[in-house]
């Protein structure tokens, strides 16, 4: 998969990561008893008073997904019952949790290359399984 169509499987139509200083999440149950990581998200950036919600499958938004933005309305409890406020890195699709997967990616990428470049010494052989050979000629 080259880098732009695993950007737009990631992130959807625009490709980039979604700012974001609030979250919340929520498990679609559904697709979890399927075994797929099925989770319904309402994202809000208060700075620029937008929300996006979006349902993110096995940590990617899939390549048609277009993010919708609304303003945030003044009470959002309504909006987010049955939903859990948690930090934005946990999203993989906002620009906090593109960063934290990027990093795991990257050290997970670094202890593999250096396991395949240090693997282990092979063992000595035991000094009790070497034969002397007392028959020689002097």
């Amino acid at each position: 998969m080259t880098e732009s169509s695993e950007l737009r499987a990631t992130f959807g139509t625009t490709k980039a990561p979604i700012q974001a200083d609030k979250a919340f999440k929520k498990p679609l149950q559904h697709f979890q008893d399927m075994g797929v990581d099925g989770i319904a998200w309402i994202l809000l950036d208060t700075d620029a008073g937008i929300r996006i919600s979006a349902n993110i499958y096995n940590g990617k938004a899939g390549k048609n997904f277009q993010p919708k933005t609304f303003d945030i309305p003044e009470d959002i409890g309504p909006l987010t019952k049955n939903y859990d406020e948690v930090d934005p890195a946990e999203c993989p699709i906002t620009v906090a949790g593109a960063a934290k997967v990027a990093a795991e990616a990257a050290t997970t990428e670094a202890a593999t290359t250096e396991a395949a470049a240090d693997p282990e010494p092979e063992p000595d052989a035991d000094a009790s399984e070497v034969e002397e050979d007392t028959d020689a000629e002097a």
